[in-house]
């Protein structure tokens, strides 16, 4: 099993809790690097229901200054991605900062590769987009939440594999998993 860094910092500061957490992790994987951005953008929910815009600018704007060669944000949303996309205002957010957006939901069916991990809970395996297996650095800001419990809001940093909600399962009667954990916003990075 790999050993993953991971870092935590506990803020009220979004732009403060990115920085400081990707400076804890002592890398820089993304110099040089097209870099794709995976956001949570499962409604246009406030936090922790989806990504929240000051967390995904100030982590636009770190990897822009850790030296990205371009960045890019991949994402597929229920409802449509470019209807949640418009109400949280992250268009005009990433048009500011020179970030491409590809909308998943405009993807062709053959974008969407077929895997069949053994030992899956999905047993008909799923898709993943194929701009998440392509890209040559992904950043995940999944939402950590329980349903159940509200703590207060922290923002951590680790490497680790594509985020669960990139995928989509064979079987449309598949549930998504539900975490016990408490709200945070939380940023994955895939080296």
């Amino acid at each position: 099993m790999a050993i993953h860094r991971i870092a935590l910092v506990s803020t009220t500061d979004r732009k403060h809790g990115v920085k400081a957490s990707i400076e804890a992790l002592q890398v820089n994987p993304v110099e040089g690097k097209d870099v794709l951005i995976k956001p949570n953008f499962n409604t246009a929910d406030l936090c922790p229901g989806s990504t929240h815009n000051d967390t995904l600018v100030a982590l636009v704007d770190e990897l822009w200054a850790m030296g990205a060669k371009s960045v890019s944000l991949g994402e597929w949303s229920y409802p449509l991605t470019a209807e949640v996309m418009e109400e949280k205002g992250i268009i005009p957010l990433m048009q500011e900062r020179d970030v491409r957006i590809i909308d998943f939901d405009q993807l062709p069916k053959s974008d969407w590769i077929e895997l069949k991990p053994a030992d899956s809970h999905w047993s008909n395996g799923f898709r993943i987009a194929l701009p998440i297996l392509e890209s040559e650095c992904l950043v995940s800001t999944c939402c950590l939440k329980t349903h159940h419990h509200r703590q207060p809001k922290s923002t951590c940093f680790r490497r680790m594999k594509p985020a669960r909600n990139s995928a989509r399962p064979f079987d449309a009667s598949s549930q998504k998993y539900r975490g016990k954990v408490g709200s945070a916003d939380m940023l994955a990075l895939q080296v």
